[in-house]
């Protein structure tokens, strides 16, 4: 049986079908997710203080250190095809973190592995694109977030 690992998603990466879309374009496997539940990320808060050029030109999301601070996201078990995949995806910008989370049923997982900007903007906004949140709202509404998360989500003002 090949090595599972945890990811945590908090962006574009949460929209499962558009992950698994995006790996078979590069050779992978869809069922490579081997599953997917709604999680919680504490001690952290959802940014934008990264810019991304290629495909979005707008910002996009990152995490950022927070006491008091709650991300909503996605825990993908991946396999290791998949997750060497996804970090192709996240590219050369961003590096690993290890967090712990909280999924379905109060079940906690520890050393799960997510991305961080290497080298955010500190301060800084940069506005989503629309096309960029609509993504984001999608996969928050598949996996039933918090309704005060997803109004959070709702309210990101988004560039023109």
């Amino acid at each position: 049986m090949a090595q599972r690992k945890h990811y945590f998603a908090y962006g574009e990466s949460m929209n499962v079908n558009r992950l698994k879309k995006w790996l078979s374009q590069r050779g992978g496997r869809p069922d490579g997710i081997v599953s997917a539940q709604r999680a919680v990320l504490k001690g952290w808060s959802l940014v934008f203080n990264v810019r991304r050029e290629v495909p979005w030109k707008a910002g996009v999301a990152n995490l950022e250190k927070d006491p008091n601070g709650t991300v909503e996201g996605v825990l993908l078990e991946v396999d290791n095809a998949a997750e060497s995949l996804v970090q192709q995806k996240e590219g050369p910008g961003w590096k690993r973190v290890q967090v712990d989370v909280v999924g379905d049923k109060e079940k906690s997982y520890g050393g799960v592995q997510t991305f961080v900007a290497a080298q955010p903007e500190a301060g800084k906004t940069h506005a989503p694109a629309k096309a960029y949140m609509e993504i984001l709202l999608e996969a928050a509404k598949a996996f039933e977030f918090g309704a005060e998360y997803l109004k959070k989500l709702e309210g990101v003002k988004v560039a023109e």
